[in-house]
């Protein structure tokens, strides 16, 4: 070979996947040159110890993987962050005026001229963190499912559903139909950060993913860019004749762009390397052959409960789980708080409340890179 095309191989003690596709890796004969080794791939289903590529393949292969896959990803990752702080937008346009909020007269009967108009007491609270009781619950259903069903169809189902529960938010009539689309949200949605872990570890190598992986979580700080340019722009005066209020614009254009973006998913991101449309056959097996120098499995759909035992004795998940939750207690109320905050107590119109949320989007954009 020239020298531009350096040899890679994968020798036998990097291959410790135990399994590949469904297929267990056995020990298999040496065999010579590119086309052997494609050959045994196509019989066996399996990467045989001594599959040759270059390192240029591996950069090609690198470079569309950033170039196709991983904007896809950063794009999700966006829509599921605007989707996440629509609640937000909506409170200062006008969403816990038009509710109905409760009733007067709550022991017998009332007609509608009855009711409370407007959210009351803690409702708009509960609103929005009734959103993660629906999150909690299907985590494990979640779990299940992304491991037995085809990864990139069920991604697409679960936004497309999101993003049909935000459109329909722009319709609820009170409390109780808005919590209960919030809890839906929270389902849909629970599959985000998981599914995009998966993705990161099924095609780039351990050296590679915690650039990649930073990049995608980054993208909420250019979705909440981007859910505050909209905002801003519909809420403009030109607005006042339209038949909707502000608050159900956010939601019918940023659940319609999620609902599209879902059709989109279901077919673009394939479930595994081996599937990936923008590679042709020798790079499917390149890019399966280096994730399996991670030692680990690229598609495996039985649920192995000794590995649920060692993440449970294992101190690493805890911490991260204590991070996490650390950071929720702030980000939560931050995230659902700050305009409230900024036009209640401190004074700022509606308008001026999403320009003055610019800079912490920055911080937010700026440290998700760097840090």
């Amino acid at each position: 070979m020239g020298s531009a095309l350096k040899p890679v191989t994968t020798t036998k003690s990097d291959v410790v996947m135990d399994e590949f596709a469904g297929e267990t890796i056995d020990d298999h004969k040496p065999i010579d040159g590119f086309s052997g080794a494609e050959k045994q791939l196509e019989d066996t289903g399996s990467i045989p110890c001594d599959f040759i590529y270059s390192s240029k393949e591996s950069t090609r292969i690198r470079w569309k993987l950033d170039l196709i896959l991983l904007p896809m990803m950063a794009f999700t990752y966006i829509l599921n962050y605007m989707d996440k702080v629509a609640l937000s937008e909506a409170s200062i346009f006008g969403l816990q005026k038009d509710l109905v909020g409760g009733m007067q007269r709550l022991m017998k009967a009332s007609p509608i001229s009855d009711w409370k108009q407007g959210l009351v007491g803690q409702q708009y609270s509960w609103s929005s963190s009734i959103f993660y009781l629906g999150y909690l619950v299907w985590q494990y259903p979640s779990s299940l499912l992304m491991q037995k069903l085809p990864i990139g169809r069920y991604f697409g189902v679960m936004i497309f559903l999101w993003g049909l529960t935000a459109i329909t938010t722009a319709f609820t009539k009170g409390f109780a139909t808005l919590s209960i689309n919030r809890v839906f949200l929270g389902i849909f949605e629970s599959c985000m950060s998981p599914i995009l872990t998966i993705l990161v570890s099924q095609y780039w190598t351990r050296d590679e993913q915690p650039l990649r992986a930073s990049l995608w979580w980054s993208a909420s700080a250019i979705g909440a860019f981007i859910a505050d340019s909209i905002t801003y722009g519909v809420s403009g005066k030109n607005q006042s004749g339209s038949k909707y209020a502000v608050w159900k614009i956010i939601y019918l254009v940023f659940g319609s762009s999620t609902l599209l973006w879902g059709i989109i998913i279901f077919f673009a991101v394939p479930s595994s390397p081996m599937e990936a449309w923008f590679l042709n056959k020798r790079e499917r097996k390149i890019a399966a052959a280096q994730v399996m120098k991670n030692h680990t499995s690229i598609k495996n759909t039985e649920y192995k409960w000794h590995q649920v035992r060692e993440c449970l004795i294992d101190p690493q998940p805890w911490i991260l789980a204590i991070h996490a939750f650390l950071q929720s207690l702030q980000g939560g109320g931050l995230t659902s708080f700050s305009k409230i905050v900024l036009t209640e107590t401190l004074g700022y119109t509606s308008r001026q409340a999403t320009l003055m949320s610019m800079p912490s989007n920055t911080i937010h954009l700026v440290s998700g890179l760097v840090l």
